[in-house]
């Protein structure tokens, strides 16, 4: 009696075991609350009018409740959150808070969903990975830096041959003299080489590429010791007084905190991190509102090597990451917040309303997207640089960590020095090291 007892206990266990799986497709019931940053002006909409139905298309029973969280608030709206255990399901951000996620044990492992494509770029791949496991899903990489060049105006002023024909194979040397040539051609027209600014931090970035690009390092191999003041990196930093001094690029640049303004309006030649198909779809609704007189031909140019190759190496924030977070551990819950991540990776529409609008790309080569507009030169660029971006971006010499948002700070009042003439380029990298030392001491 015991035995058959225990058997018919056994056989009910084993028919349980399947009904606390997740259920799939049709059959999923379950509410999901996402939470995200503004990727683009129309990100809830795009949610709510691309994303939203094609989900519903497979999974009709999930109740999605988004919330955009605007990027002043998203720190303290997190903290606040994990704090008291009242993280959404599904949260969507940059890496420089994403990345911080995968070590608290609060999000689930994807790397299911990781494999479910087999094309990413490698770039990205190292995002969110911990013990040989995916935490976080790259939704679209942070473009790569890359430099801008109205080709038009180069044209017309008799400079265009001193770029290289394949956009790629040229030194630090021969982007200086195109600058200096550019300018020098548009001087009687008010034209400058280009623009550079130091008002705003947004602006280290591509700072940071230019010296990686020559040789240098920012932070030591073991990230123990700031070394961005060596000959490499002080050797941009002299470049860009260079120009400065000489007035080759548009006046101010030690307070000026953009240089969009000034190239939009094609006041300079070069922009050193503009992206060119962005640049040109805001020049054509400006001409269609009757603001400017023509959109001109701009290309991307890399940034230049020490040998002059190509292989730029560019610094870059990472990309725009989902994380799912376990809370109570629900399967259902967790079974359709994977299947909403996935949806949106396998939604080319939604990549083409993010990359109209901001420098950012998938991640993914073979998602079936092919990006369309009207200009074939804007797709063209597009397409070029997320190449680029999966190519040449490098995540991994600090930028990502939690200490690089107060590194940061210390670096353009250094270089407003150098343009305002009180510190010479290598004053102001020796200082910038001893900053940031102090800030790498107290890890």
């Amino acid at each position: 009696m015991i035995k058959k007892l225990l058997s018919l206990v056994m056989t009910v266990l084993i028919l349980l075991i399947p009904l606390s799986a997740a259920a799939s497709g049709a059959d999923l019931t379950a509410s999901i609350a996402f939470w995200f940053t503004p990727l683009t002006n129309t990100m809830e909409q795009d949610v709510e009018e691309i994303l939203l139905p094609k989900f519903h298309e497979s999974y009709p029973n999930v109740e999605v409740d988004f919330q955009q969280i605007t990027w002043e608030g998203v720190t303290e709206k997190m903290e606040i959150a994990m704090s008291t255990g009242t993280t959404p399901d599904i949260f969507l951000d940059g890496t420089a808070r994403t990345a911080k996620l995968p070590p608290s044990g609060l999000v689930e492992d994807v790397t299911d969903v990781i494999e479910s494509f087999d094309d990413w770029y490698d770039a990205v791949l190292s995002i969110g990975q911990l013990d040989g496991k995916h935490y976080l899903v790259p939704a679209s990489t942070i473009a790569c830096s890359a430099l801008a060049v109205n080709v038009t105006l180069a044209k017309e002023l008799g400079v265009f041959d001193l770029l290289p024909q394949d956009r790629e194979s040229w030194t630090f040397e021969q982007l200086y003299a195109f600058i200096e040539a550019a300018a020098l051609a548009g001087k009687d027209r008010g034209i400058y080489g280009t623009t550079l600014y130091a008002g705003s931090q947004t602006s280290d970035d591509i700072m940071y590429t230019l010296m990686l690009s020559n040789g240098g390092k920012i932070l030591s191999d073991d990230r123990t010791e700031c070394i961005a003041n060596s000959p490499e990196c002080v050797a941009i930093v002299e470049m860009l007084k260079k120009i400065n001094d000489n007035g080759y690029c548009v006046p101010g640049a030690a307070s000026s905190e953009s240089d969009n303004v000034f190239f939009l309006s094609e006041k300079a030649v070069l922009a050193f991190d503009i992206p060119a198909a962005n640049a040109m779809i805001q020049m054509e609704e400006s001409y269609r509102d009757g603001l400017v007189a023509r959109v001109p031909e701009i290309l991307n140019y890399a940034v230049p090597t020490a040998d002059g190759k190509p292989g730029m190496d560019s610094a870059s924030w990472g990309a725009n990451c989902f994380a799912i977070f376990t809370n109570d551990n629900d399967a259902d819950t967790i079974a359709a917040s994977k299947a909403f991540v996935t949806t949106f990776m396998d939604t080319p529409e939604m990549a083409l309303a993010i990359w109209n609008y901001t420098p950012t790309y998938t991640p993914v080569r073979d998602i079936g997207l092919t990006y369309s507009n009207e200009n074939a030169l804007i797709a063209d660029e597009v397409a070029l640089r997320a190449d680029w971006s999966g190519k040449y971006s490098n995540s991994t010499f600090g930028i990502l960590e939690s200490y690089w948002p107060q590194v940061r700070t210390f670096f353009y009042p250094e270089l407003q020095a150098v343009y305002a003439g009180i510190k010479n380029p290598q004053e102001a990298m020796d200082s910038f090291k001893g900053n940031v030392d102090k800030v790498l001491a107290a890890q």
